[in-house]
Order: C-alpha cells, then sequence, then structure tokens
C-alpha cells in the first residue's frame, strides 16, 4: 500500500483512459450499469430478517431459560449490533440516490426502512458524505474515526460511545460553520427513531423477555458504533500513519482498499464497502454494479492497481494493529 497522500485515485485510474481488450471504454461500459433496485432491497431486508431474527431466538431462549438468556445478552448484542451496521451501509446508498429511481421516492424509504430506526435523515446525512468523498483524508473530513490508530484505546472508547460521540460533535461543528440548519424533518425522523426503538423494548419487556430488550439496547448503542467505527478505520487508516499526530490538524492522505467477496467482507463491508476503492473512484455508480466495474477494470491496465490494494479486512486489522503494538 502506498504510502498517506500519494493515492490519488483519480490520478492514478483516469476514466477517460481505461480501455478493455476488446476496445470498449470505460465511459461507453459504464452506460449500462444502472442501479438494481430489487438487489439493493433485497438486500436490506435479508439484513431486518437477521435481526428480527436474532431477537426472536433470544426471546425464545428466554422462554426456556431466564439464566440462559441472561448470560447470552452480550452475543445477542454483538449480532444485533453487526447486522445495524450492515444496515446502515444502504444509507450510504441512499446518499447518492441509488435505491429508488425516484429521489422523493429514495429519500422516504429509507427514512422509513434504513436509517430512520436509528434517527438519522437521510437528506441531512447526505452533504455529510459528500463532503467524506471530497475531503477524504484530509482534517476537514466528515468521517474521522480512521484519524485513530486500531488499539486497545480504539476498541475501548468505540464501545463506550466516546467515538461515536465525537464523529458526532466533530460533523455537527462542520454544518455549524456551514450554517446547515436542523430542519422539521430531522426532528420527524429522529422522534420516529425514538417511538420505534421504545416500541420494541417495551413488548419485549412486557412479553417478559427483558434480555432480548438489554440486547437490542446494548446492540443499537454500543455495537452498532463500533462496527461502524471499526470498518471505516480498516477502509481508510494509512498504514504508515504515526499514532501520536493528531489528523483533525493534519492531513493523513486518502487510502482506498479492496476487501474481496468472503462472508465477513459481504457483511462488514456490505452495501458495496467491499469494494470501497471504486465507490470512490466512480461515487454514483449502485454498489449493486461494482462487481461488474471490477472484473471490467482486472481485464484492462488497472489490474495492477486494484491488486495491489487487494486484502481482507482480517489481515489489515492484524497489519494495523500490529503496528500499534511496536
Amino acid at each position: 500500500m502506498d504510502h498517506a497522500g500519494v493515492d490519488n485515485i483519480d490520478q492514478l485510474l483516469k476514466k477517460t483512459e481505461i480501455v478493455d481488450p476488446s476496445g470498449v471504454s470505460y465511459r461507453e461500459f459504464r452506460k449500462a450499469l444502472t442501479p438494481r433496485y430489487g438487489v439493493a432491497w433485497l438486500q436490506i431486508a435479508t439484513g431486518w430478517v437477521a435481526c428480527a431474527a436474532l431477537v426472536a431466538a433470544h426471546a425464545a431462549v428466554a422462554d426456556r431459560s431466564i439464566f440462559g438468556a441472561t448470560v447470552t445478552v452480550p452475543l445477542f448484542a454483538v449480532g444485533i449490533g453487526f447486522f445495524l451496521a450492515y444496515l446502515q451501509l444502504f444509507l450510504h446508498e441512499a446518499a447518492h440516490w441509488n435505491l429508488h429511481p425516484s429521489r422523493g421516492a429514495n429519500d422516504a424509504l429509507t427514512d422509513v426502512f434504513i436509517s430512520g430506526p436509528v434517527g438519522m435523515d437521510v437528506a441531512r446525512y447526505r452533504p455529510v458524505h459528500f463532503d467524506h468523498h471530497r475531503f477524504l483524508g484530509s482534517p476537514s473530513d466528515t468521517e474521522i474515526s480512521y484519524f485513530d490508530p486500531l488499539d486497545v484505546r480504539f476498541v475501548v472508547e468505540s464501545l463506550l460511545g466516546i467515538k461515536a460521540l465525537r464523529v458526532l460533535r466533530h460533523r455537527a461543528q462542520l454544518q455549524a460553520d456551514k450554517k446547515q440548519p436542523t430542519t422539521w424533518r430531522t426532528r420527524l425522523v429522529f422522534a420516529y427513531g425514538l417511538v420505534l426503538n421504545g416500541a420494541l423494548l417495551v413488548f419485549l419487556v412486557r412479553g417478559g423477555w427483558w434480555p432480548a430488550a438489554v440486547a437490542w439496547t446494548l446492540g443499537v448503542l454500543v455495537f452498532f458504533p463500533f462496527f461502524g467505527a471499526l470498518r471505516q478505520l480498516l477502509e481508510h487508516r494509512d498504514e504508515y500513519a504515526s499514532d501520536d499526530v493528531d489528523y483533525t490538524e493534519v492531513i493523513h492522505g486518502a487510502i482506498h482498499r479492496l476487501f474481496g467477496d468472503g462472508l465477513l467482507a459481504s457483511t462488514l463491508g456490505g452495501a458495496g464497502f467491499n469494494r470501497h476503492l471504486l465507490h470512490h473512484w466512480d461515487p454514483q455508480l449502485s454498489c449493486t454494479r461494482l462487481k461488474e466495474l471490477e472484473r471490467f477494470l482486472l481485464s484492462t491496465e488497472a489490474r495492477d492497481y486494484l491488486e495491489a490494494r487487494s486484502t481482507t479486512y482480517w489481515t489489515t486489522a492484524r497489519k494495523l494493529f500490529h503496528l500499534r503494538r511496536r
């Protein structure tokens, strides 16, 4: 992996110069890569089914043994947090209007079925995400989890919500600097999330499944933010970044990676995040077409570039954590 600051993807992989062996240019190939909305929503439905199955399974354990349900709370909380993090990756897809051909319907569906359940308004998130693309690797980036090294402190702060609060405070400051107001829609979506989660917790407690209620709460407040922060760090943290530098003040540099198609890569890196390098190269392309894009590019002169940046989440985590211990 190149050192931070030199991996300028738009300079190293120019869309206007990419041509496959049959003479098809990327510009021509790109025209056929329209979003597959049904595929995206099937993946979203799968995420919610996984969450529902975990809650139902934990409730079933409670019916058999309240002690067994109590001691397995952490296990179910991790699973719930993991799949909530998976679902929220599609908020990123919605930010690029790739979940419905109508932009209004795209945002409404996202607020109801994806971001709304955790109290986030896609319209308010969109400029935040676009600034992540615009300022990746700089102190002005709106996504800053990768500014910190992967160490015990990172894990603890992520699990305690300290890192999530820091990111939210950073975003709020940037939004204040841009005079971005809080709209009625943002407040409505936040209230919707509170009501939805509150109703679920009341239902579980009244049904006698309070361990499942605890697991859901921990999943939402602890493990969902943890997996989100960890994933982002693994995607963008430079292997040679200094553990002692404050990257909110100093340029970190843009780093891009590919993570393959394994089970972990397809869930921790769902919604195309396992091919995050390609998303940053062509942000408006639907996550449902990134595999085809990768296949096309591997047949061109871009092959060496992509293979040099191909890894796995496990390999990257071991490498970054190992460097920190040294």
